[in-house]
């Protein structure tokens, strides 16, 4: 059993590979989607504006970037 502390939360759970517990999973997969949305909406705006006008932070945004969850392209 692999037990770590969530990255998001810092709640104990049994990690498959993972560095986020189930729930700050399913948070973040909504976030990314949300974000997703927006800029496909908007397209052009800079991260800081869709921070601002989705209320996810700036520093997720920028990590769904870099690992390829969305895309810039919008």
């Amino acid at each position: 059993m692999n037990l770590k502390n969530c990255s998001q939360c810092g709640k104990l759970f049994v990690s498959t590979g993972g560095v986020m517990c189930s729930e700050c999973l399913e948070v973040d997969k909504k976030d990314a989607a949300l974000v997703t949305d927006y800029i496909r909406e908007h397209p052009g705006l800079m991260i800081l504006e869709v921070a601002a006008r989705t209320g996810i932070s700036e520093r997720k945004i920028r990590r769904y970037l870099k690992d390829g969850i969305i895309h810039n392209s919008y």
